[in-house]
């Protein structure tokens, strides 16, 4: 079932990303995209771990009591899309950083240390989760631990955000 909601929230962004990102993008400025997509993690990250407890006892997929499905295929798209709209604030806020001669050197310079970061996160990630799931602490230091350490630190960088430059809303020549 993870493998259907997963495809089925692929389409939906990839629709989202023709019709309405567009849409978007232009109405907000780099920066007010990544303060957007963090904001929206955050809270998103926060709430995850308390969808287990609203599902139905009797849950079936494709039982009548197919609401829950939904909720969960809702959540994992609105996952998505909230993550891509940080992530191309980022590349574009990146991107009007430096000059165009420079640009080649600062997108390659940005993706290896995307790259190290990709690599230690879920390391850094399921430790804690693991630490979290057997340390026998109760909320919230329990399975929702490794969410909410996602959650603060989504925070901590729209707080960040705040302080950059607004000249990165521009590009450079």
């Amino acid at each position: 079932n993870i493998g259907t909601i997963m495809s089925i929230s692929g389409v939906g962004l990839f629709l989202y990303n023709g019709c309405i990102f567009p849409l978007m993008s232009h109405m907000l400025t780099p920066i007010r995209l990544i303060q957007f997509g963090l904001t929206g993690v955050a809270v998103f990250y926060a709430v995850v771990p308390f969808l287990s407890d609203i599902e139905p006892p009797g849950f079936k997929f494709m039982n009548v009591d197919t609401w829950f499905y939904v909720l969960l295929q809702f959540s994992s798209m609105l996952g998505m899309i909230l993550r891509n709209h940080a992530s191309v604030g980022i590349n574009i806020c990146v991107n009007n950083a430096c000059v165009s001669s420079e640009r080649g050197a600062m997108n390659g310079l940005v993706m290896a240390l995307g790259s190290v970061f990709k690599a230690v996160g879920p390391l850094a990630g399921a430790e804690i989760f693991a630490w979290s799931i057997n340390s026998g602490n109760s909320f919230p230091f329990d399975y929702h631990f490794g969410f909410f350490v996602i959650s603060i630190l989504s925070f901590a960088l729209v707080f960040y955000s705040k302080y950059l430059p607004l000249s990165l809303n521009e590009k450079r020549n």
